[in-house]
Order: structure tokens, then sequence, then C-alpha cells
């Protein structure tokens, strides 16, 4: 297949008809119906992929799937949600199920070309929202940084106020890191320039980050103001989303990961033109960790937590 090229391109979203799952654009006219309720919320989760089938001895994909989407995912009720780990097979049965129907979900990129005999191993990052985006669009990095996509959503928070949330998944492992910081600065080009052209007042950057503590000064950028919402609302509390000591299986997935990070991460990101730290129109009220206790002797939802945040919209 042709390489995609970096840059955003228009997607689509899938809705429930009442019969079956068809695609359409987000146009960008929406009715007041259509905008973020004041107080809302958004989780996110890796789910952890099947796509090994000799790690199926330890991670047990069938009781976690059945678990996350009978259950975990769709007992915290969120406005939007954002996974990551997501499989063509994961997406099916996702879509299968009776709550994901009252959600618009992001479709897989067209541009991906996808082809489950030639590469069967693809996983994506989607996005589910009780509220019809304003625009939704993929995100694809320098080609020679990463293949993968992110997915961007843009909603109306108001009548006149226009709000994304980014969901994306970076390069893994330790010796990953000057990709990820290459994969930080076009976030950060990125949201410089859809603040001028897209008019928004601030977006969310949600997604496993799989960032080191090293990486930290790598959130200080000079083109947008970049505020990390778990350390801000909770300076005194680590909130591990990965961790090999509250759960076991992660050590019997791989010997080396025996750490605690947090990798899954909200950043809040605003106008550099704003000259005080500031979460703009979106005020965080509180977040939490979710799909971490387990579910039988040694299994947990995932290798990681989920998280969950929940916001007010304010008007300025």
């Amino acid at each position: 297949a042709e390489e995609t090229k970096q840059g955003l391109y228009e997607s689509q979203t899938y809705q429930w008809s009442g019969t079956k799952w068809f695609g359409s654009k987000c146009n960008g006219h929406v009715s007041s119906s259509e905008i973020l309720p004041e107080k809302w919320s958004l989780i996110h989760f890796n789910v952890l992929f099947d796509l090994y089938p000799e790690e199926s001895e330890v991670t047990f994909p069938s009781t976690r799937f059945d678990a996350q989407l009978g259950r975990l995912i769709p007992e915290q009720d969120a406005d939007i949600i954002c996974l990551n780990e997501i499989t063509h097979h994961y997406l099916g049965r996702l879509m299968s199920t009776e709550w994901a129907k009252k959600y618009f979900i992001s479709a897989f990129s067209a541009k991906m070309d996808y082809n489950p005999e030639k590469d069967p191993r693809t996983f994506m990052v989607v996005i589910l929202s009780k509220i019809r985006p304003h625009r939704m669009f993929d995100y694809y990095y320098d080609p020679n940084v990463t293949w993968r996509p992110a997915q961007l959503c843009i909603f109306r928070t108001s009548e006149t106020d226009l709000m994304s949330i980014c969901a994306t998944h970076l390069k893994a492992m330790e010796d990953g890191w000057p990709i990820r910081k290459k994969q930080l600065e076009e976030l950060w080009s990125l949201h410089r320039s859809l603040f001028s052209s897209q008019h928004l007042s601030v977006s969310l950057i949600v997604g496993d980050l799989n960032m080191e503590p090293f990486e930290e000064k790598n959130l200080i950028a000079t083109q947008v103001n970049v505020i990390d919402l778990w350390p801000n609302l909770y300076p005194t509390d680590p909130g591990w989303t990965y961790d090999a000591v509250a759960n076991p299986m992660i050590r019997k997935i791989w010997e080396a990961g025996n750490f605690q990070r947090r990798l899954d991460r909200v950043l809040l990101l605003t106008p550099k033109s704003d000259t005080k730290e500031s979460s703009g129109s979106l005020v965080p009220l509180s977040m939490k960790i979710f799909a971490h206790e387990e579910l039988q002797r040694g299994i947990f939802p995932s290798d990681h937590f989920g998280i969950r945040a929940d916001f007010v919209n304010q008007k300025i």
C-alpha cells in the first residue's frame, strides 16, 4: 500500500440506525442538542490486545474481554471513551454489545489499507462518544516515526466554543523515548495549528503515552501550554496505571515489565497565547483509576489500569 503522508485526514463515525451500523462524515454542522453537557466524563483504557496466541494461557483474552465489554467499560457510563490496542476482532465484539449502540464510534482509518491475512497484528485507537462529534480526523505522524495514526474528535462545548480530544498510543519500550519525543513534538505542533485553524479553546491528549519518569521534561512545550492532569489534581499520589506489584499478570507476560509507571495520561492543552497556566474553558473535577481489580485468580482486566476523568465546561 502507498505510504500515507503526515497530516490530518477527514474521517467518519459509525452510528446505530436501529437495525445496523452505518458510517457518516461529521460535517461541522451540529444542532444545539449535540453540545457536550456542562458536566461530562471521559475514560481511557488500554485493553491489551489478543494478537499473540502463545500468551493466551497467561492473558486469558476471552475472560478479560467479557469483563471489559460486559461490565467494566459500560458501568462507567462515560460520555467519551478512548480505547487503545483495538483490533478488528475486538471492535466487532464491542459493536455487538447493546450499550455501544448509544455511542458514535470512530472508524478504523480507510487509509490503513488493512489486510488481516497480510498483517493480522494491526491494532488502533478508537473513540466512542455519546455526542456526535463536530469534526473527526485521523492524524498520521511522520511515517519515519510511526505508521499508527492518532484520532482526533472536535466537540462543541457551547454555541461558540470548541474543544478537541486526541486519542493516541505512543511508542512503547524504554528505548523508544526518542520516537516518543518526536511524537509529542508533532502533537504540540498539530495543536498549535488547530487552536488557530479550528478555533479551539482547549484540547485533551489521551492515551497510553508509555513515558518513563525522565521524560517528564518533554511535557514542557514551547508551542502550547500543557497540564498533566493527574499530578495537577493529586500531587502526592503516583497514580500508577501499569503496576506489576498490584497486577502480577504483568510479570507472567513480560519478565522485564516488573515496574510501576503512570503510562496512561490525560494532558490538557491550551494556546500559548494564554499567558498564565489555565485549563481554558474546561475545568477538571476529578480523576480515578478503574479496571484495577483481579477478575479471577491471577487474571486482571488488562496489563494496564483504566483512568477516568470528570470535567465541567465553563464559559470564557
